[in-house]
């Protein structure tokens, strides 16, 4: 009886919680870092300690290694500490290392550079940096947003639409890889691993420094308000004002019905009115989409606001969802009297979390951010409000430059896209927390929403034998054709449209294809020596990109397109495996006896996740 009590209230009365003891202990955990922080900074001691952590890294993959190897590596860091509500199961059945790296390395005015471990955070960066009168360019809002999160996966923020993601600030990654080796890339030095790493969600090794670009910090933000009331005018707007990449510092838009919004765009600044001085940041000031909202009513207006204040507007009412923890957290009382205590550390509620308030969240909760071109944004925008209805919806521009990498425009051109976040509890009754946010790989229909809007970025599956590479790779002078006729052998005919390959040797991997523009044989072989350079390295991870002479290969080996998400889990296709086993042995039957030998042991190799 006492625990279905104590649940119910964990539901339904979750704020008490929250204020008694979550705020509390977050005030606690804020205020030792912020001190250790303070201390091993000043005492510089945070260099000398990252090298023996590095090494504790080596140690740790040297002893996986030792015992056969058979589990996929992981970070030990628990599900808790990170942002997102989602559960690692994968934790659980993976071998975990301990990447304890959390300090600020280096600040270097000469380079312009700010050298830091990864689970260095937004907060703790610009608490370091803005007192030196430095700053990074992109600086996601929340403070809890770790600088190794920010490159494995995505970092945008509203000065994205003139620096680009947050992968695009920084300079060199250093990774401990699967062999144990430690590596610095850089689009100069190892450069193929450098344009892989982002969006990799740590497949190619572990992440142990960034060294990230920095640019003079200014004193304020000048942030005009521009309300919109109907859907035309804001998208209008919004996508006029991103275009200006050199003219506005920040743009940024907040969508409060599918007609209604405010764009807002700002500029650096060191002057300031005193009389239209807002401190947005201070814990009795209303909530910032709150505040932002009023300019609906009233009309357009012009704010300075200080500039950390500005980078950090969203970390009080976590976006808007505190409005769902502690639902009387914007009353005025409320804020003059524990405004100062807020937010409570999302990880800490994440600890603390039941499995009822769990699948809560995973059920009536939806936190997802969506990257699509911004010429689209209007019809993505009734797409949200029919699939979803839930508002506000944050809207925010980036540039994608036409860079190597795993996320690059389609038609090889610079492009400006927009994320769409949606966070909070959907209205619209009909929304199913799976179905209505995935994309099956088969049989299942895909929501219209996300057909219509992504039916551009198709994804294709097929599995290719690493092992059928390497002796050829082995051979010198003949690499590049070897590698170029195993993937038109496999494909067609055809050299793979923008192919993305990560592997393990002597096992099978499964590959993404991104269908895209078509380019000619000619600008495919230029890449190729790179690529087969790559394969000679022998990585026990490794990326291949791949150019398309022409996109007849959407019907690969005469199999329909799936259309996938980049999150989703593929399953197996034990139909397309056998298909690709007797392609391999018909091509191997040509080949010498020791390439048909590798190609025949690999075969037994267990297909590998990537």
């Amino acid at each position: 009886m006492s625990e279905k009590l104590f649940a119910y209230i964990l539901v339904n009365y979750r704020w008490v919680f929250v204020l008694l003891f979550l705020l509390p202990l977050s005030l606690l955990y804020d205020a030792f870092f912020y001190v250790r922080n303070k201390i091993i900074f000043r005492l510089r001691s945070a260099p000398r300690q990252h090298d023996a952590r590095v090494k504790d890294v080596q140690r740790q993959i040297t002893a996986w290694a030792a015992s056969g190897g058979r589990q996929k590596l992981c970070t030990a860091r628990p599900g808790w500490q990170n942002m997102s509500f989602r559960r690692g199961k994968y934790k659980k059945t993976h071998y975990n290392v301990n990447v304890n790296l959390i300090d600020i390395l280096e600040v270097n005015p000469n380079s312009r550079t700010v050298r830091c471990e990864p689970m260095v955070s937004m907060g703790q960066l610009t608490a370091t940096l803005l007192p030196l009168g430095w700053t990074i360019p992109i600086v996601p809002e929340l403070d809890d947003l770790t600088v190794g999160g920010l490159v494995m996966g995505t970092g945008v923020e509203t000065s994205s639409h003139a620096h680009g993601l947050f992968q695009h600030i920084c300079e060199s990654y250093e990774l401990v890889l699967a062999d144990g080796s430690v590596v610095t890339c850089s689009a100069t030095e190892n450069s193929d691993l450098f344009y892989a790493v982002p969006w990799s969600y740590g497949t190619l090794g572990f992440l142990v420094s960034a060294t990230i670009r920095l640019i003079p910090a200014h004193s304020f933000v000048r942030l005009t308000y521009i309300p919109c009331h109907s859907l035309e005018e804001l998208s209008k707007t919004f996508a006029d004002e991103s275009a200006k990449r050199e003219e506005n510092d920040f743009v940024e838009g907040l969508v409060y019905s599918a007609e209604s919004g405010v764009v807002m765009v700002g500029k650096s600044t060191n002057q300031a009115d005193p009389d239209r001085i807002n401190r947005i940041g201070d814990y009795w000031k209303p909530w910032f989409f709150k505040h932002v909202e009023r300019f609906l009513k009233t009309g357009g207006g012009v704010e300075f606001i200080p500039t950390r204040h500005y980078y950090h507007r969203h970390s009080r009412s976590i976006f808007w969802q505190m409005q769902d923890i502690v639902p009387f957290g914007n009353h005025p009382i409320f804020r003059y009297l524990l405004g100062w205590a807020v937010p409570p550390k999302v990880s800490l509620m994440k600890l603390t979390q039941g499995e009822t308030v769990k699948k809560m969240y995973e059920t009536h909760q939806i936190i997802q951010d969506m990257l699509v071109p911004i010429t689209d944004l209007a019809g993505a925008i009734k797409v949200f409000h029919r699939e979803i209805n839930m508002y506000p919806l944050w809207l925010c521009p980036f540039y994608l430059p036409d860079n190597p990498g795993m996320l690059r425009p389609r038609d090889d051109r610079s492009q400006m896209y927009v994320d769409i976040g949606a966070y909070g509890a959907p209205k619209n009754p009909e929304y199913k927390a799976e179905a209505t946010t995935r994309l099956r790989a088969r049989g299942s229909r895909l929501p219209d929403a996300l057909r219509r809007h992504l039916h551009d970025r198709v994804r294709v599956r097929g599995y290719v034998r690493p092992s059928a590479i390497r002796p050829a790779a082995r051979q010198a002078g003949s690499n590049q054709g070897r590698f170029s006729s195993l993937l038109e052998t496999e494909f067609s005919g055809r050299p793979a449209a923008n192919l993305s390959i990560i592997f393990r040797p002597d096992q099978w991997a499964r590959i993404l294809l991104v269908v895209e523009q078509t380019f000619t044989r000619q600008e495919c072989q230029a890449h190729q020596e790179s690529y087969s350079q790559l394969l000679q390295d022998g990585r026990r991870a490794l990326v291949v990109r791949w150019k398309s002479e022409d996109d007849e290969n959407n019907n690969l080996l005469g199999r329909k397109r799936r259309v996938v998400s980049a999150e989703q889990k593929i399953v197996e296709d034990q139909e397309l495996r056998r298909e690709m086993e007797t392609s391999l042995m018909n091509q191997s039957a040509a080949t010498s006896g020791e390439e048909r030998a590798a190609a025949t042991e690999a075969g037994s190799s267990t297909p590998v996740q990537c």
